[in-house]
């Protein structure tokens, strides 16, 4: 059997400042997909005979041919796969739900648990479920293609796991997380995102490139998930380009104020991402930012006129489907290092 499973359990989640808060505080209760994958495959293990737990697939020599008929039945094998049944064609769905093993369950769940909920949030629920059963069939479909006269059994969510990775990456680099090395005698040192994951990924590369053809962990898995989680991220939440016509500027010794509002938003929580794109179109509104805290998100308004603020946010903010409330301030004042700058260069210049 080859399961897919974690290169080692080597992280331990734990984010620090803003992104932790949002993790600890505000985050973790809301990731329903998340938590609610992690019960499905413990309970599926813990019913099977792989835990051994189970008293229906009896023990020694019986056990052992029940688990070998269990993931073959269950489990990915890349010479039936395109060569096989219709049940075949639905096993890289199957797989995902199964492990072979306690470390491999408990590896598996371990990095679901510490990057699948901020990443499932970022997402939203639905986005997020199908996000991880397609990457996750990709990943084993990947594989299989690669090793299409194995007969080897192939089981585990590590491939859409590892989508969670390149995800995560993407969208959190600066996230940090809590790792403990074995070349640093296990010393736990808080590292962010954008260093952790793409040692983790050269790891599962050299590992690949040493893996045989016999049982064992299906590292190339792992990498065609991590690639595809990265690559779906960058291509669903990369800013997007707008260029926006900048109003005519007033006549000399006629120039009008721009009056700029800080409006903060609460919004449903799994449509964040749609919201803060459609707030981001509108033409008043010069950036939106996402945020831990009370709010979801942050929005700089910048009109001509106060009568343009009712307009822009009561008008056309809180209309947006998914806007809960809104908390407008209305910036009086600018102060910046360019304001610091010049009142010290006053007088200073010939």
């Amino acid at each position: 059997m080859r399961p897919v499973t974690s290169c080692s359990v080597f992280m331990i989640g734990e984010t620090s400042g803003p992104v932790g808060a949002l993790s600890r505080a505000v985050r973790r209760p809301t990731a329903p997909v998340t938590y609610g994958l992690i019960a499905l495959c413990c309970l599926i293990f813990l019913t099977g005979p792989a835990s051994g737990l189970n008293p229906v697939y009896g023990s020694g020599d019986e056990l052992l041919a029940a688990q070998r008929v269990y993931f073959r039945h269950w489990g990915v094998v890349p010479a039936e796969l395109f060569h096989g049944s219709a049940r075949a064609a639905l096993t890289p769905a199957t797989a995902l739900f199964v492990h072979g093993s306690w470390v491999h369950l408990l590896g598996n769940m371990l990095f679901l648990f510490v990057f699948g909920a901020m990443t499932e949030e970022r997402m939203g629920r639905v986005r997020f479920t199908l996000f991880y059963i397609g990457c996750g069939c990709l990943a084993l479909l990947g594989y299989a293609a690669a090793n299409a006269s194995s007969e080897q059994s192939l089981v585990g969510a590590s491939g859409a796991i590892s989508a969670v990775l390149g995800a995560f990456l993407y969208l959190f680099p600066r996230a940090r997380v809590t790792s403990l090395l074995p070349f640093l005698f296990f010393l736990p040192v808080r590292l962010p995102a954008w260093v952790v994951l793409p040692f983790w990924a050269a790891l599962q590369w050299l590992a690949a490139g040493r893996a045989g053809s016999g049982p064992g962990v299906a590292y190339l898995a792992h990498l065609m998930g991590f690639g595809a989680g990265l690559a779906y991220a960058w291509a669903r939440f990369r800013p997007a380009t707008r260029v926006k016509a900048a109003p005519a500027p007033a006549p000399r010794g006629r120039e009008t104020a721009v009056i700029t509002a800080i409006v903060l938003i609460k919004t449903s929580v799994d449509r964040i991402p749609e919201i803060a794109e459609q707030i981001a179109a509108l033409d008043s509104v010069s950036e939106v930012f996402s945020v831990t805290g009370t709010y979801d998100l942050i929005a700089m308004v910048r009109v001509r006129r106060h009568e343009d603020l009712a307009e822009v946010i009561p008008g056309r903010i809180s209309k947006i489907p998914g806007v809960e409330a809104t908390d407008t301030h209305v910036a009086f004042r600018t102060y910046s290092q360019h304001d610091l700058e010049a009142a010290f260069a006053i007088g200073l210049d010939n």
